[in-house]
C-alpha cells in the first residue's frame, strides 16, 4: 500500500532521531495502519475508501499523541525549572552565609591584630600621642564594621575603665543599618597592665544564619512543589 508508506514517510521526515527506533516505529504504524485497512474493508468499504479513513483516523490519534507528549514535555521543562531555581537557591544562601561568617572570622583577627599594635604605640605613657590618634582614627574610619571605638588609661585608677573619662573615643557610624535591621553588636575590650582597647564592631553571625534559614525554607518549599506537580505528571500519564 503505497498511499500508507508515503503518509508514514511525510510523518517522519523531519525526525532525526535514532534510525532503528524510528524504523520500528514507522514498521509499527504501518502494521496499526495496515490492519485498519482491512476491518474497513470487512465493513463494505472500498480499498482507497478504507486507507483515506485509516489514514484519517489514525492521524487524528496521532495530533492527539503530539500533544499530549508536547504538554508533557513542557510540564517536564517547569519541573526542571523549579528544581534548578531551588538548588541555585540554596547554593547561594550556603556561599552568602559562608561570605558572612568568614567577615566575622576576619574582624576578629584584624581587631586583634589592631589591639596588639594600639598597646605598641601607647607603651607607658598615659597621655596618646597625635600620631597615634591619627593611626586609630584611620583605622577606625576605614573599616566598615567598626562603629566606635574607646581607649582608657588604668594604670592609676583600674575603675577609670568603667566610670572615668575615655582618653580617646570614636563613633564612625559604620554599619548602622547592618546594626540596626540585620545583624548584632560585638564589643570587645583588650586590655594590658596600662591601657584598655575597647572595639565595637558588626556582628554578622546571626545575618548568615538568617541568610541560610531563608534559603532552605524557599528550597524546601520549592522542592515540595516540584513533588507535587511531578507526582501529578506521572499519575496522569499513567492513567492515560
Amino acid at each position: 500500500m503505497k498511499q500508507i508508506d508515503q503518509y508514514i514517510n511525510s510523518i517522519y521526515k523531519e525526525t532525526n532521531g535514532n534510525k532503528q527506533e524510528t524504523k520500528e516505529l514507522k514498521e509499527e504504524m504501518k502494521s496499526h495502519l495496515i490492519e485498519a485497512v482491512h476491518e474497513l474493508k470487512e465493513e463494505g468499504h472500498t480499498e482507497q475508501k478504507a486507507i483515506n479513513i485509516a489514514i484519517e483516523r489514525f492521524g487524528e490519534e496521532h495530533e492527539v499523541s503530539s500533544m499530549i507528549l508536547k504538554l508533557t514535555q513542557v510540564k517536564k521543562k517547569f519541573e526542571k525549572k523549579i528544581m534548578l531555581s531551588a538548588i541555585s537557591i540554596v547554593l547561594l544562601g550556603t556561599v552568602l552565609s559562608v561570605f558572612f561568617l568568614l567577615m566575622d572570622w576576619n574582624n576578629a583577627v584584624e581587631r586583634q591584630n589592631f589591639a596588639n599594635d594600639v598597646f605598641e604605640k601607647l607603651g607607658t605613657q598615659s597621655e596618646i600621642s597625635e600620631e597615634t590618634e591619627q593611626y586609630m582614627t584611620a583605622f577606625a574610619e576605614s573599616n566598615i564594621s567598626i562603629y566606635e571605638m574607646n581607649v582608657t588609661y588604668i594604670k592609676d585608677d583600674p575603675s577609670q575603665e568603667f566610670f572615668g573619662p575615655v582618653n580617646y573615643s570614636i563613633k564612625t557610624g559604620n554599619g548602622i543599618w547592618f546594626i540596626n535591621y540585620l545583624t548584632t553588636t560585638d564589643g570587645k575590650d583588650y586590655r594590658n597592665e596600662y591601657w584598655v582597647v575597647d572595639i565595637w564592631m558588626t556582628k554578622y553571625a546571626y545575618l548568615a544564619i538568617g541568610i541560610l534559614s531563608v534559603s532552605l525554607s524557599i528550597f524546601l518549599a520549592l522542592f515540595l512543589i516540584w513533588a507535587i506537580i511531578k507526582r501529578y505528571r506521572i499519575k496522569r500519564e499513567f492513567n492515560n
